[in-house]
């Protein structure tokens, strides 16, 4: 495993998905199961074309 795989850009990622509207907690601040997150995240980028699909995705790496 490269030692660059370790490090996540937390705060680009953090953006990416501020700027989708996603959220991984709900309103008690409990923690979403992976595939709620998961099915919004896919709503999401629905209407996006692939350039911009490939892009946000990217960030959120």
């Amino acid at each position: 495993m490269r030692t660059e795989n370790l490090y996540t850009p937390t705060d680009k990622a953090a953006d990416a998905m501020l700027s989708l509207g996603l959220e991984t907690s709900d309103a008690e601040g409990n923690m979403k199961p992976l595939n709620e997150v998961l099915k919004d995240l896919d709503a999401s980028l629905g209407g996006m074309s692939d350039a911009d699909r490939a892009k946000i995705l990217a960030e959120m790496r």
